[in-house]
C-alpha cells in the first residue's frame, strides 16, 4: 500500500516471524521496516520480485539469517507493544 500512514499489518506479521516485504513510503519505511535488517522495502515490480528473490536465495541457503532476520523483526515490534505506548504517554506527561 502506497504511503500507508502506519501499517499495523506489517508490524503484526513481523511479531508472527514472518518476513516483511513492505512499500517504501509511509509508515513502513519511516518506522516499521529497517531495510534488510529487519524485513524489505521495495516500490516497483522489478523491486518486489528481486526481494522476493533475495528471500528465497539467501534464506534457503542460510537458515541462520532467516532466523537472525525474523527474531531482529519480532524484537523490534515491541516499541509497539501496549507497554511501550503506556510508558512513552506517562513519561509525555512529566511530573504530572
Amino acid at each position: 500500500m502506497w504511503n500507508e500512514h502506519f501499517g499495523i499489518c506489517i508490524v503484526e506479521y513481523m511479531a508472527a516471524g514472518l518476513v516483511a516485504v513492505a512499500h517504501n513510503s509511509g509508515g513502513p519505511k519511516a518506522d516499521i521496516v529497517r531495510d534488510k535488517e529487519t524485513g524489505f522495502l521495495a516500490c516497483s515490480v522489478s523491486e518486489y520480485s528481486d526481494c522476493l528473490k533475495h528471500i528465497f536465495e539467501k534464506f534457503e541457503a542460510n537458515r541462520d539469517s532467516f532466523l537472525t532476520l525474523t527474531c531482529a523483526a519480532r524484537e523490534s515490534t515491541h516499541r509497539f507493544s501496549d507497554e511501550a505506548f503506556c510508558r512513552a504517554f506517562l513519561e509525555s506527561l512529566g511530573d504530572v
